[in-house]
């Protein structure tokens, strides 16, 4: 695992840093995730009943008063007692937020100004902070080799631990070599966490390239969106829907390098129109679903992207 004195040596539009996720707490305040679907009933709200209630968090257990709904009573806790106890809950009006990050091999590119992964990963933090601010449970899966879950919390010090392993997944892309990395997850049986995990009414918000097959990335979001709001965030490099070879160009991963050159226009040609096609059709099926999606690039101006794009949602 990376050590955090060597991921600050990184040039920051390669690897992004814990200390430079922890500082983008102002940026994430003024920040909001943009409500997508009406609410299910006018008694739904975002806050935390003051009422107790059958509701869905657990709080404590009580002695029986009168008045009290007998459907309540924990038999076991009154067995054990000699008295009648009830089970109290406090009701939870609003949506937890899941945020999915792709860390993946194919997020460590750019041919502008910053790699995927790190506008990914600086897009996720500035997102969370947003989260805290406005008293969510903030959770999140990291989409890598090393796929972590971390359950939804209502707290600064969890944010905290979801971005220290974050920039951990996100420089160990930079740092270790391609070749030593273990094999490319499986990046739908990682999302199928959240269905095991019996993930409902939620704010699911995905954030990646949606490289590989387009047709699983679809069916997954429509399984998603059954029950939870999906909210897609797609990132990509110019070099990825339009490019031409006016001249010879060497392309690198740090490890090993490839010339480009006009001869492989025809290859390059195909390129594009699959990852054309592949955006035009995730972009319906989301419209189809009436689920959101927002463009962020690897230009270096991602947060000011996602500003006005989430500014034309609210």
């Amino acid at each position: 695992m990376t050590n955090l004195m060597s991921v600050q040596k990184l040039d920051s539009r390669i690897g992004t840093s814990y200390q430079r996720l922890m500082g983008l707490r102002e940026q994430g305040r003024r920040l909001c995730i943009p409500s997508m679907r009406k609410p299910l009933s006018r008694l739904s709200g975002k806050n935390v009943s003051a009422f107790r209630g059958r509701g869905m968090t657990f709080e404590e257990f009580r002695e029986y008063q009168l008045g009290d709904d007998v459907r309540a009573i924990d038999w076991n806790v009154s067995q054990r007692t000699g008295e009648p106890h009830v089970r109290l809950y406090s009701e939870e009006k609003e949506k937890p937020v899941f945020i999915c990050i792709d860390q993946r091999q194919s997020m460590f590119f750019a041919t502008l100004e910053t790699m995927k992964s790190v506008v990914a990963a600086e897009v996720a933090a500035a997102l969370m902070w947003s989260g805290v601010k406005h008293g969510e449970r903030v959770g999140a899966l990291l989409l890598s080799h090393d796929s972590r879950w971390f359950t939804p919390k209502r707290s600064s010090r969890n944010v905290s631990s979801i971005l220290k392993d974050l920039a951990q997944i996100n420089n160990n892309l930079a740092l270790s070599p391609a070749s030593s990395m273990p094999n490319e997850t499986d990046v739908f049986s990682s999302l199928s966490k959240l269905e095991q995990q019996d993930v409902k009414g939620a704010t699911i918000i995905l954030i990646s390239d949606f490289s590989g097959d387009i047709e699983q990335w679809k069916s997954c979001i429509r399984r998603l969106s059954r029950r939870n709001d999906v909210l897609g965030i797609s990132i990509h490099d110019p070099m990825e829907h339009s490019f031409t070879v006016e001249q010879d160009l060497v392309l690198g991963s740090g490890e090993m390098q490839v010339s480009v050159g006009r001869q492989h226009r025809r290859a390059l040609s195909l390129y594009h129109e699959q990852k054309k096609s592949d955006k035009q059709s995730l972009t319906k099926a989301l419209q189809q679903l009436n689920l959101p999606i927002a463009q962020l690039t690897t230009s270096g101006n991602h947060l000011d992207e996602l500003f006005v794009q989430f500014a034309h949602r609210k």
